[in-house]
């Protein structure tokens, strides 16, 4: 039991030096709240296949109507980056017991911030590590960052991250990757703009559809 205790604490530091300075807490103490409602009026669904990330996945709230053959939790909150993530994984990802955690991280990490690919899957493989310790017979499937109009200018940094998480992936057999930037681009190399809403970096139900088709045989069913 103590080693246990002192690797979850090892695991914990090495990605987040201290949670006393971990500066971007305060910001989602409401956000968190909501989430611990979430699980107080829709109950705890145990062994789901759980849905953790940003704003991608936050806007996508029917997320169970896609997936009708397996057991969907969405517990995204929008504007998050993985390392919020690995911070609060005792309230976003520990009381489900989830079979599966689908992460979809990296779009707000490496968009207008010093943060390097190489410092991004810092993150990722800090938060592989805690899911696999915690629940070692749990899959992880990442999703690839996607390509929007509004963030062009981090397309470099986003390729870049693909291509790591991609590489890390594939050296374990319940890590799975799921690259959804193809869909966003045509055949001529340009975006496909139709898939965007006006703020030029969320989807449209259509690009759900996209990403379903992606992801569906990768999930866990009931």
């Amino acid at each position: 039991m103590i080693y246990r205790i002192l690797l979850s604490l090892i695991l914990l530091c090495n990605c987040i030096s201290s949670s006393a300075q971990y500066e971007r807490a305060a910001q989602w103490e409401e956000k968190i709240e909501e989430l611990r409602e979430k699980n107080r009026t829709e109950g705890i669904k145990q062994g789901c296949v759980l849905f953790i990330g940003s704003s991608t996945f936050t806007r996508w709230g029917d997320t169970q109507q896609y997936f009708p053959n397996s057991i969907v939790v969405n517990r995204a909150f929008g504007g998050s980056m993985l390392c919020d993530q690995i911070y609060f994984f005792d309230q976003v990802i520990k009381p489900f017991n989830p079979a599966q955690v689908v992460i979809y991280a990296g779009d707000n990490d490496l968009n207008d911030t010093p943060t390097t690919p190489e410092e991004f899957m810092e993150d990722v493989i800090c938060m592989s590590r805690l899911i696999h310790y915690h629940y070692p017979k749990a899959r992880i499937l990442y999703m690839s960052v996607k390509p929007c109009p509004a963030r062009v200018h981090s397309f470099e940094k986003y390729k870049q991250a693909n291509r790591l998480i991609k590489e890390y992936a594939g050296r374990y057999d319940y890590i799975d990757f799921a690259n959804i930037w193809d869909l966003f681009i045509n055949e001529k190399g340009n975006l496909i703009k139709e898939y965007f809403v006006a703020d030029n970096i969320h989807i449209t139900k259509d690009a759900y559809m996209l990403l379903k088709g992606v992801i569906e045989d990768k999930l866990i069913t009931k």
